[in-house]
């Protein structure tokens, strides 16, 4: 079992050789240290100072308050509860975002609850919230790029009365996506980076772990923005009541065949499952 790091690492036998004992030591203490470093930005939402070590996302299209309420550990104890009032994410529109900055391989997971306000299942088109792997939008002096979103990201919630998972994707402020029906109040998430493939899992409350898609994304950086993502009703009648159980992240870990299938882009729908579903 490696690390996807050492998936491309080429190195001739003969340097291999010579430098096999302390190569592996190295490498061994970067896997933990990287395991140790991804963990830390977990947060399981049992106190209130937490919130602190997220960051919101600026670099959006408008300085407007996507978010009403909000605590951790109180309406809900043990989670973070948030009432979203405005935004959305697709195309050059854009909504709430709180992330943490991610570099390189990772596997971030959600258990989440979105519920409307009087219902358990949100009422507008499309109220979502969902994990999301963004490419920054805007350096330090340069202005934001309505033209410029580039995205990832996997959801749940409520459209048209009923209960969805979606998925989308968004290059340069041009989206694709697609949906699925699910049943169950609380909902898993599971949003993978391994190498320049974005893997997308799901599953129900009791249930199997869903494959949702896998994208290849060249055009993404080293560096994301990796966090929690807020929708709400397309028609402007917000009706997103969101819980988050825990937010995680580690890093992923490959067989060699597995490792082989990446690199020859031959993985399927069950190789990803097998992969990342644990």
């Amino acid at each position: 079992m490696f690390t996807r790091k050492m998936l491309f690492t080429k190195v001739s036998t003969l340097l291999l050789t010579i430098f096999i004992a302390e190569g592996c030591s190295s490498k061994d203490s970067d896997d933990k240290a990287d395991q140790v470093a991804l963990t830390s930005l977990s947060d399981e939402f049992n106190e209130s100072s937490s919130w602190s070590k997220w960051t919101k996302a600026i670099d959006v299209k408008t300085d407007d308050a996507y978010i009403g309420k909000f605590d951790i550990n109180q309406t809900s104890e043990g989670h973070l509860y948030i009432e979203a009032v405005k935004g959305t994410w697709y195309g050059e529109n854009t909504g709430h975002l709180s992330f943490k900055q991610v570099t390189g391989d990772f596997v971030a997971s959600m258990r989440v609850k979105v519920a409307g306000k009087n219902t358990p299942i949100p009422q507008g088109s499309y109220d979502l919230t969902g994990l999301m792997a963004r490419v920054p939008n805007q350096k330090t002096g340069e202005a934001y790029s309505d033209s410029n979103e580039n995205w990832e990201y996997l959801s749940t919630g409520g459209h048209a009365d009923s209960r969805i998972i979606d998925y989308k994707k968004n290059i340069r402020s041009s989206f694709t996506f697609q949906t699925a029906d699910v049943n169950t109040d609380w909902i898993e998430l599971r949003l993978a980076r391994i190498g320049n493939d974005i893997v997308k899992l799901y599953k129900e409350d009791g249930g199997a772990w869903q494959f949702a898609e896998a994208n290849r994304r060249d055009d993404f950086p080293d560096t994301l923005q990796v966090g929690f993502c807020l929708l709400t009703d397309l028609n402007g009648s917000p009706d997103n009541y969101t819980t988050i159980d825990y937010i995680r992240f580690q890093e992923p870990v490959l067989t060699d065949d597995m490792a082989k299938k990446i690199e020859d882009e031959t993985a399927e729908d069950k190789d990803w499952i097998a992969l990342l579903g644990k």
